[in-house]
Formats: structure tokens, sequence, C-alpha cells
């Protein structure tokens, strides 16, 4: 009989296969040239085999403790992903934070640049963009016939966000960056340079159809509503939480914690001047100048000294932080970027206008708010949050790591 471990090491193939870019964020090469299939027909393959190592691992026979957590983890994350297939959601997967709209986009913020491969995999990947927006469009375009379609506002915002990395809201296509950020590498290949600037025209064009795709197809369909009903919220925060909720307990539980916050923002307010309102005081730290960041260099240089005084003051500490993750290095991302040749880790932040404090000019002469705010923004894609928490000692538990991993990104 197949072994728990081997069971979960197959399936982390399995999940590759089916999802290039999952094969990318779990750091298994092979794949960094590929784009997903969408369609119907791929999901519900993904499907069958999901249920195959499913049923593989109920029939396993756990040896000891670790393969017996192994053998629930798996259990608990599959069963999940069965259940959401066959919720048919993925037929209406449109939304302005996690779906394949910002995916495909967002993978080449990951992918290394620091070789004439690494620069061959993004040309490839740019290729692909039209094909994989196609497949989604396919089984978007399935949900509308049953009657399976998102909320107007999530199909209006993904449309703008579309249109914006295609170039269409005054700023250059986001796939234009990786252009600058190969001739900023320096490697010297003018047919791979060509190459990549006709893939970056082919993605920006793809998202700039599928923008109005949306606008001029998809959202005659959309719902009006933004709810999407007690069943599918429970079901979405089974699959990111990997527990159960009471959704009424929980959104009280929300506004409880909400109102500790402000309760904890109006003691600070006034800390800095007593009485003073959370806007009062957001004012008075924005007018010191002592209290200030002007310019992208500072910026970045501050926010790469915090990482590195954080990852000093925790390792040891509160955490064992891996030599692998205690290296970041901090980037500014305005829209568009053209990433450093590198392959550490970046941390990114994407700076809008009107929000948190911040105020956004020119290139040459806009400026932060205050630090604190930024702080905020900041550590969620920090060594101090969640890219910590998705790095621990793969030996303290003898259970392939990327498992669950695997298994949400699909």
């Amino acid at each position: 009989m197949t072994g728990v471990f081997e069971i979960a090491d197959n399936f982390v193939g399995t999940v590759a296969k089916h999802n290039p870019l999952a094969a990318t964020h779990m750091g298994i090469t092979g794949s960094d040239h590929l784009m997903p299939d969408y369609s119907p027909d791929a999901t519900h393959s993904f499907y069958r085999e999901i249920i195959t190592a499913l049923g593989q691992m109920e029939a396993a026979v756990p040896l000891n403790d670790r393969e017996r957590m192994c053998k629930d983890t798996f259990i608990d994350a599959s069963t999940v992903s069965v259940e959401q297939h066959e919720s048919r959601d993925y037929l209406r997967d449109i939304n302005v934070l996690f779906s394949p709209v910002q995916s495909v986009r967002s993978i080449f913020d990951l992918m290394p640049k620091d070789s004439l491969e690494a620069w061959e995999n993004i040309a490839s990947r740019m290729e692909k963009v039209k094909d994989s927006l196609f497949t989604y469009r396919e089984a978007l375009d399935k949900g509308r016939a049953e009657g399976l379609v998102a909320s107007r506002r999530q199909v209006n915002g993904c449309a703008d966000q579309c249109a914006v990395w295609a170039g269409d809201r005054n700023s250059p296509p986001f796939f234009d960056s990786m252009v600058d950020a190969f001739d900023a590498c320096g490697i010297s290949d003018g047919l791979l340079g060509i190459r990549l600037e006709k893939a970056s025209k082919s993605a920006s064009k793809a998202y700039a159809e599928f923008s109005n795709y949306l606008r001029d197809a998809y959202l005659t369909d959309a719902t009006p509503a933004d709810g999407v009903g007690r069943e599918r919220y429970a079901l979405s925060a089974k699959g990111y939480l990997g527990v159960d909720i009471d959704p009424e307990e929980t959104y009280d539980w929300g506004w409880e914690q909400l109102e500790w916050v402000r309760s904890e923002m109006l003691k600070t307010a006034s800390a800095i001047k007593p009485g003073a309102s959370i806007d009062e005081a957001i004012e008075i730290l924005d007018s010191d100048p002592e209290r200030m960041i002007k310019g992208e260099d500072e910026f970045r240089q501050w926010m790469q000294d915090l990482q590195d005084r954080t990852i000093e003051e925790m390792d040891g500490v509160h955490f064992d932080i891996l030599d692998p993750v205690r290296e970041i290095e901090a980037s500014y991302h305005h829209r568009v970027v053209p990433l450093p040749c590198t392959t550490r880790g970046h941390l990114k932040t994407f700076p809008a206008q009107a929000a948190l404090g911040i105020r956004l000019g020119g290139k040459q002469n806009f400026r932060y708010g205050v630090k604190f705010l930024l702080l905020i923004m900041k550590v969620s894609q920090g060594i101090i949050s969640r890219s910590l928490q998705c790095c621990y000692d793969r030996r303290a538990f003898a259970i392939p790591t990327i498992v669950w991993q695997g298994l949400r990104d699909m």
C-alpha cells in the first residue's frame, strides 16, 4: 500500500501539473514557462485527480504521529477543495483580491530574473497570457450560461485592474516593466529582448481585451448583490481558514475587534495630543517634517532597515527564522515596476492615493505620510507577518510543507 508521505508528495506534482503558477509559488521548477488552463474541462480533470488522491489517503495507514498529522491535514484540505469544486464557484471566480485576474499578472512579480533562462521563462509566460485568460473566459461564460455570476462591483473592479495593467489608465502597461527590467539586467541577447517586447505587447493587449469583455459582455449578467450568501461565505471561509466557522458569531467578533482597534487608536491619538481625534493626530504627524519620508530611495531604505531590524529582534526570541527567509529585499511598486535582477525575496508596497494618509504626486515629487501608518500598510507583506507564517522547518514535522499551500492556491 502507498504510504502517507508518498501520496502527499505525489499530489504536489499533480498540483504543479495543473497549476504552473502554484508550482512557481512552491518553488517547483520545470513549469515556470507555463500558464494555467482555467477552462471547465481542465478544472474538472484536476477535480478527478483530487478525488483519486483523497481516496488513496483515506485508505492509507499512518505509521506514526507525523504521518497521522499529514493524513489529517491532507484529507481536510482536499475535502474542502472537492466541496468548492462541487459548488461550481470556479465558474464565477471574479474578485479584486485573489482570482485568475490577479494571479496571471502577479506571478511575474515572483519569478526569478537573474539568468538568461529565467528571462526566457518570463517571455514564454507573457506569450501565454492571452490563451490563459481565454480559458478563464470559457469558465466565466459557462457560469453565465448556468446563472452563476459574480457581483457587478467585483466585475467593475477587475475590469479597472485589467485596464490599468494594459496601460489604458494613463499609465504604462505593467508588462512593459518586464522589458525595462530585462534591459536593466545587462543580459546581452538582442533576440530575447525583441521577443520580450512582442510578448509584452501581446499580454497587454490580452488584458485590454479582457477588460472590455468584463464590461461589455459579462457585466450585463452580473448580479447587483454584493453579498454571496451564508452558504458560499462559510465554504470560502473554510477553504481559507481550514476550519468551520459560525458566520454570525465571527461577524460579531469582527465588530468587537474593530471597536477595540479604534479604542487603541484613540488612546494613541490622545498620547500625541490630549483630546485629539484620530484624524487630528494623523494631521499633526503628517505635518511634522521629522516624521516624513521623502522620495523613493529614502522610503525603500527605511523599509529595508525596519525589516532587517525586525528579523534581528524577533529571531530566537519570538520565532526561529530560517536562513532562507532572513534576507528580504524591499522594493517600491507604483503601478508598474522594473523589478531588480535578483532571486532574493522582496517586500512589496503598493501605495494608494487617498489611503492611509499617503500623498502621491509625480515621480520625483511625491512624499509619504506618517511612518506609523506605513507600518500598518507594509507589515502584511514583510517578515513581521504572513511571509514568515508560511516558512517553518520541514524537519520539525516531516510533512510535505507545500501540500496545504498548493491546495489553497488551486
